[in-house]
């Protein structure tokens, strides 16, 4: 029985490694597709609540021994706003001194930035700084490159990681993590080499899965990912197309296809369509939802992945970053029909 991770093309490389490898990836063209050609230009992580709390999930789940190296639990209670100034301080202007030794200056420059209370005077708004952020100042600095978490946020993310391997609809796939004859393998990364749309030009195109179950009785491999969600599982089909996870599951799959058919042992393998494992923080619900959308589903507004790409890589290569794709091949003048709704 060969493992998955002696085929070409999978990286056996961590994390932080694998976001250094240079590919196109699904979340670069996801976000070419809701913003359009400014998401070439700008830093693509972006660390909200929510995909903090989804990180917490997929640690605590798939890769537990890192969580002390990932999070930092603290309880300091602190508003958005004043949360906000302090991370500016730290993350933007790299301040490592305790709080009280921070000028005021600085605090100012921070407060300013963000316009936080501008209708209020400046030293009111410093001194509010300094009384209600110093516990989650203090915490980012003990917790430096870290994320700051809460004990509730720990609590609510493991109780969210039982329901996923127990609960209802879901446990089924644990089930199979013992067999001797199944691979079940987290966070696994691949790379490949493809030809793109028109063009005999290689691009190189990536992809990290959160679970892969390689059953080598059945000759199936089973792609999963875990999405959580703050809203119920109903309205999940909402932050599918919004999101375009589309995009990730039809990349995704190509890369692990495309491989496997060039590995003697794995080409006769069968791939499942990509299955996302649903986590509702507001129900506290887990449920499976699979893309079965194909090419023919898609429009001029709605894109499929491949032609994204070839936009994306068109304009990064040869066009200049100032419009998209269809506005320099339609010379400034975009046509629009009732398909594109």
């Amino acid at each position: 029985m060969k493992k998955f991770n002696e085929i070409k093309g999978v990286l056996n490389i961590s994390e932080s490694q694998y976001r250094e490898e240079k590919a196109y990836n699904y979340s670069l063209l996801a976000k070419y597709s809701n913003e359009g050609v400014k998401a070439l230009r700008e830093e693509l992580l972006v660390e909200t609540p929510s995909i903090v709390f989804g990180s917490l999930v997929d640690c605590l789940l798939t890769d537990r021994n890192n969580f002390n190296n990932l999070f930092y639990i603290s309880n300091a209670c602190v508003t958005d706003s004043i949360k906000a100034v302090i991370d500016y301080l730290t993350d933007t202007l790299k301040i490592e001194l305790p709080l009280e030794d921070v000028c005021d200056n600085y605090i100012l420059h921070a407060v300013e930035e963000l316009n936080y209370q501008s209708n209020w005077k400046n030293q009111t708004r410093i001194d509010k700084v300094r009384k209600e952020g110093e516990a989650y100042y203090n915490a980012k600095l003990k917790g430096k490159n870290k994320y700051i978490i809460t004990y509730s946020d720990y609590k609510e993310a493991l109780d969210l990681c039982k329901e996923i391997v127990q609960g209802r609809w879901s446990r089924w796939i644990w089930e199979y993590k013992d067999k001797s004859d199944v691979e079940f393998l987290y966070q696994q990364k691949l790379k490949y080499c493809m030809k793109n749309n028109n063009s005999t030009v290689p691009v190189n195109i990536k992809a990290m899965y959160d679970l892969l179950v390689v059953n080598h009785k059945n000759k199936v491999i089973a792609p999963f990912d875990i999405k959580t969600t703050s809203s119920s599982h109903f309205n999940f089909n909402k932050s599918f197309y919004k999101w375009r996870y589309d995009i990730q599951a039809k990349l995704y799959n190509y890369i692990l296809y495309n491989l496997i058919e060039e590995d003697e042992y794995f080409k006769g393998f069968a791939v499942n369509d990509m299955t996302f494992i649903v986590a509702s923080r507001n129900d506290k619900k887990v449920v499976l939802y699979k893309d079965v959308s194909d090419r023919s589903m898609y429009n001029n507004s709605f894109k499929w992945w491949k032609d994204l790409l070839y936009e994306v890589h068109s304009l990064i290569t040869g066009i200049n970053l100032d419009y998209e794709y269809p506005v320099h091949q339609q010379k400034g003048i975009v046509k629009i029909n009732c398909n594109d709704r």
